[in-house]
């Protein structure tokens, strides 16, 4: 297919979900579109991060959560949880939502869209890797996806990180430092997390937290300024 038939294709789609105008909400008209573009081939551009947004984690929001893990996309990178029954799904993040486990759930939203999921914890409170920050405090970790393919390279990952280090983990968690600990093989995660401030431990400092993860790290003041 030529691109002119590719962009044919797109612009149909546009007009065909918009009927009227104002008669479809802006989300549901976006999504299609973007849907449409994927599906045609053409270049998707950046989105505009403004409308994005972050809430908790809810309970009616777990069978969603199930179907994310279970993306080509996601499931690549959370092997263990793609393995895990809706109900092992709910036995993990059930716990978290009602605060009885330190880890943090919330959603990625865009508009009133639910896009993808972002968590954060304390590392004392979770008696993770006890060793790897020498002398330092208050250290938190946090991990994201994006669930909606539609939403994937459009240039949310930083604007998301940095909200989510500058009202969350640095905000309300009040942590003085954020580590993780992307896969090596995971060049856009390393990329993203790069761009948003991260850099790779120094040599004399760990450099990993295994043989397949690349330990990077932010502290309060380059978010804050």
């Amino acid at each position: 297919m030529a691109v002119p038939e590719r962009l044919a294709v797109t612009q149909e789609a546009r007009s065909a979900v918009r009927g009227g105008e104002g008669s479809v909400p802006w989300v549901v008209i976006h999504r299609c579109v973007a849907v449409a573009q994927r599906l045609s081939g053409v270049h998707l551009n950046m989105l505009d991060p403004t409308p994005l947004g972050i809430r908790p984690l809810q309970t009616n929001d777990l069978p969603l959560l199930h179907r994310w893990f279970a993306a080509p996309q996601v499931s690549r990178w959370y092997r263990t949880e793609a393995t895990l029954s809706y109900d092992g799904i709910v036995a993990k993040y059930g716990p978290r939502i009602k605060g009885q486990e330190p880890v943090q759930p919330f959603l990625i939203m865009y508009e009133a869209l639910p896009i993808g999921y972002i968590q954060t914890y304390m590392f004392d409170d979770v008696g993770a890797c006890p060793n790897l920050f020498l002398d330092d405090t208050d250290v938190a970790g946090l991990d994201l996806f994006i669930g909606d393919d539609a939403y994937l390279h459009r240039g949310l990952g930083v604007p998301i990180l940095h909200r989510f280090l500058h009202d969350v983990v640095f905000g309300t968690l009040r942590a003085t430092a954020c580590v993780v600990d992307p896969e090596r093989e995971n060049a856009g995660a390393i990329r993203t997390y790069e761009k948003a401030g991260f850099h790779r431990l120094s040599p004399g400092q760990p450099q990993d937290t295994g043989p397949s993860t690349v330990l990077m790290r932010i502290d309060a003041p380059e978010v804050r300024g």
